[in-house]
């Protein structure tokens, strides 16, 4: 590329000087992880642990996740200056995806350090699912030339999808037969898996499949879903 392009390197610089990282939200958020394991010092290590996980991964990880995807999520003007920039369609849509990721890391690692300092037994694997399913969701909003349209998809997705699955699951669960192994129904299982990873680690005995096929089929669909939106990216057509 010329001097006066972006490349994807510093495309993601430049994402993450204007403001990616907002401070306030990460210091809240280990101030609440710190508050929750406080307020549950009085259950057993191995059940604090699990519903610290539970929290973060219904509630305070998905907030956490829509304030840096608002971030990356640009209107058709800014799009298009983006890319009049950087002369790439691709480094704009990989640029902002990759400032998504490391914003999660940002959170994740230290947290994931925390926990297993704690005996924490949720494996890598899991945390990584988590950073994959939220970067689909945002290469899906990216696409959206409307910064509203795009924060109605990540708020259904990010937020309202991860913290309801826990109701859906207890309830599914109880409306099945007293008799028996209580499973969830395959499509239910994977959407539960898809969204609320961690939670499931917890609850892999409902699933009509392993636990580890369920990560195999999630990983499969974030992926095709986040190649789908790059090539899509490119062949939108703008009206400014």
């Amino acid at each position: 590329m010329s001097g006066s392009r972006l490349s994807l390197e510093r495309a993601i610089r430049w994402y993450i000087a204007g403001g990616l990282f907002d401070f306030f939200s990460i210091g809240l958020a280990f101030l609440v992880i710190i508050a929750l394991w406080n307020a549950l010092s009085q259950g057993s290590d191995e059940l604090r642990v699990q519903w610290m996980w539970i929290v973060l991964d219904s509630l305070l990880w998905p907030l956490y996740a829509l304030q840096a995807a608002m971030h990356v999520v640009r209107d058709e003007r800014t799009t298009v200056f983006e890319i009049n920039l950087t002369g790439s369609t691709r480094v704009v849509f990989l640029g902002r995806l990759l400032a998504f990721v490391i914003s999660q890391l940002v959170l994740g690692v230290p947290v994931l350090a925390l926990f297993l300092s704690q005996g924490c037994r949720v494996p890598l694997s899991v945390i990584l699912l988590k950073v994959l399913v939220f970067s689909s969701v945002v290469s899906l909003s990216i696409l959206l030339l409307s910064r509203r349209s795009a924060f109605f998809l990540l708020v259904s997705f990010l937020i309202l999808l991860p913290f309801s699955v826990p109701v859906i699951v207890n309830a599914s669960i109880s409306t099945t037969a007293p008799s028996g192994l209580r499973q969830l129904d395959p499509l239910t299982a994977l959407v539960a898996v898809l969204f609320a990873p961690i939670f499931m680690y917890y609850k892999s005995s409902v699933l009509p499949f392993s636990y580890d096929m369920g990560l195999l089929y999630s990983s499969f669909i974030s992926v095709s879903l986040i190649l789908v939106a790059y090539f899509l990216f490119a062949e939108i057509e703008y009206n400014v």
